[in-house]
């Protein structure tokens, strides 16, 4: 920073009246020898510190530390400068020779100023940095103004009264250098507000920026959010009316195969029925034929079987069994094929099936719940028989299938499951008395036993004859269920037999006195290998009960079951003859038949 220069009119002073540097010193007495008056001219010799101008010469000053300059005075030296003795003109040379030095130090301060005001300009980092720096350069020039006081004040107290006129330039000087000082303190003071506030200023601009930025940021977040939002709802809009055209094209698509495939089937169905009914003249009459020849086939073994087994087989039995194996032959080989060609009865019957099927498969040991399948399936009955015989009689055939089947899987691992199937085939019978015969053909058809009757093995017959003439069950080409299913199975359809005729609380058609019938014929019969386990599981069901109401016969039969059937057994039936004796021994021991466990329903 570089200081003003006096006022023109507080001071006659130029340039050129400085002593240029090196150029020797004069005296103040060597100016009044040469006639010029000492006080009308600025004490250029007094300031003489080698400066080419006012200006660097101001400058220097300034920057002159209180250190050096009371470092270069000696003011014992400028007492005894001034002892008797010595001239006014050698003691202002001596002066100059001491000063000399104080010159040289005074241009380096300011070179050194100079370098200090460049490299802060350059390393500037912030307002309240140079805010501060100016306030130290204040400082710095009231300290030096108040060392170049002292110092004059000094000089002139050491160099006396030769100095007087020069002392109210000095004076004057000081005063001014005082007022430079003070105003740059205060344009000091006034910048360093300035920056404070620009700072200050500053701060606030850029927040208000930043806040600026945030919300226009937010609020491009939040545009952004609500197109990204819209996008996604005409995508999904989109997406949605695309699926409804897809669906839409699929369904009018399926419609047409629909419509194309009923079309198709329609005529296919046309010309099956043509060609059926040309062929149904043609299958009657070989049917009637084939019939005729079964019939006959069939009656010729029965006499056969009864010719062998005349002593043990009652006649009225037999044709009743026979009688209604026939029931079952009408219906498999006339009523059927005749309703096949009918597709609107054939749906019928497959859809009567179905339910059959379905409430035959939901029956449990619920009273309440016996008694609604009942009702559902005494419906289909007679919806049934008010369309026709035939699908009257096709309908009983399958419910009777349902109910052997029933048995066959259920019934024969799960005894007590018979109660409740049994009690619902009374109900049905009852209503529709056609059905015990039809019920009782499938029995007979499926098991022989129940007749009772063990087939004979003719001559001609193969081992696959015999096995169908016994029962047993073919699973798949010359593969035939083992010896423990058939048994199995076969004590399965007799546990329905004896549930259905112990049953006594309801009116029973088929009751106890059959059952007592199946057991004198059967213990009348020459014991096979399957006869203990055929017994076993009849006396556990219906024993107790033949017992109760017909103990002197049951009792009978039961001391000739023990004494003279059982040791006739085949040894290879050892396992059902040992829990049939193991069951003898504790009935004659507790004189009495347990009753069978699920005989009693539930609510």
């Amino acid at each position: 920073m570089r200081f003003g220069l006096v006022d023109d009119d507080f001071y006659a002073v130029k340039p050129g009246d400085y002593i240029q540097a090196g150029s020797p010193k004069k005296s103040l007495q060597s100016d009044s020898v040469n006639g010029r008056d000492a006080s009308s001219e600025p004490p250029r010799q007094v300031f003489d510190n080698g400066c080419t101008t006012r200006q660097s010469m101001l400058e220097g000053i300034a920057v002159a530390t209180p250190k050096r300059i009371d470092s270069s005075l000696d003011l014992e030296q400028l007492e005894s400068s001034f002892s008797p003795g010595k001239s006014p003109s050698k003691r202002a040379s001596q002066h100059n020779q001491q000063t000399n030095g104080n010159a040289e130090d005074l241009r380096e301060v300011a070179r050194a100023y100079e370098r200090f005001l460049y490299d802060y300009k350059r390393q500037q980092r912030s307002p309240l940095s140079a805010a501060n720096q100016l306030k130290f350069l204040a400082e710095s020039e009231r300290a030096s103004q108040e060392s170049m006081n002292e110092y004059y004040r000094r000089k002139l107290e050491v160099e006396g009264p030769w100095v007087s006129d020069t002392q109210k330039e000095l004076q004057q000087l000081c005063q001014y250098y005082k007022r430079i000082a003070d105003q740059k303190d205060s344009e000091a003071q006034k910048r360093i507000q300035e920056l404070r506030r620009e700072f200050h200023e500053a701060n606030l601009r850029d927040q208000q920026s930043i806040e600026v930025a945030l919300r226009k940021i937010e609020e491009i977040e939040r545009r952004e959010a609500l197109q990204r939002q819209e996008e996604e709802r005409k995508r999904a809009e989109k997406a949605k009316e695309e699926e409804e055209r897809r669906k839409a094209a699929e369904a009018k698509a399926q419609a047409a195969r629909e419509q194309e495939a009923r079309d198709k089937a329609a005529r296919e169905q046309e010309a099956k029925d043509r060609v059926a009914r040309e062929e149904a003249a043609k299958q009657r009459a070989a049917q009637e034929q084939a019939v005729k020849a079964q019939a006959a086939e069939e009656q010729q073994a029965q006499r056969a079987a009864k010719s062998v087994q005349s002593k043990s087989w009652p006649d009225k039995l037999f044709d009743t069994a026979q009688a209604r194996l026939a029931i079952i032959h009408i219906i498999k080989k006339q009523v059927k094929p005749q309703m096949g060609t009918n597709p609107t009865l054939m749906q019928s019957i497959f859809r009567t099936k179905m339910t059959i099927t379905q409430k035959i498969g939901q029956i449990m040991s619920s009273e309440k719940k016996v008694i609604e399948i009942g009702r559902a399936l005494d419906t289909v009955l007679k919806n049934a028989k008010s369309a026709s015989q035939e699908e009257y009689a096709i309908c009983m055939d399958l419910l009777a299938k349902s109910v052997v089947k029933q048995a066959e899987s259920e019934i024969a691992v799960k005894t007590d499951s018979a109660f409740p199937l049994a009690i619902l085939c009374i109900m049905i019978y009852r209503q529709h008395t056609e059905f015990l015969d039809v019920l009782l053909g499938r029995f007979i058809k499926r098991c022989p036993y129940i007749v009772p009757l063990y087939p004979p093995r003719f001559e001609s017959d193969t081992d696959d004859d015999f096995r169908k003439r016994l029962g047993y069950r073919e699973i798949d080409d010359d593969v035939w269920e083992d010896e423990i299913q058939y048994t199995e199975r076969m004590c399965g359809l007799i546990a329905i037999y004896a549930a259905i005729v112990q049953t006594t609380i309801i009116p029973n058609d088929y009751g106890l006195q059959n059952g007592l019938n199946w057991l004198f014929l059967i213990l009348s019969i020459e014991p096979r290998r399957i006869s203990p386990f055929l017994i076993l599981r009849f006396l556990e069901i219906a024993g107790h009960e033949l017992l109760k109401q017909y103990r002197p016969q049951t009792e009978e039969a039961l001391t000739f079951l023990r004494n003279e059937f059982v040791p006739k057994i085949p040894a290879k039936a050892i396992a059902g003859t040992t829990r049939l004796q193991i069951f003898l021994d504790s009935v004659f021991e507790k004189g009495a038949i347990p009753p069978p466990e699920g005989r009693s329903l539930g609510n």
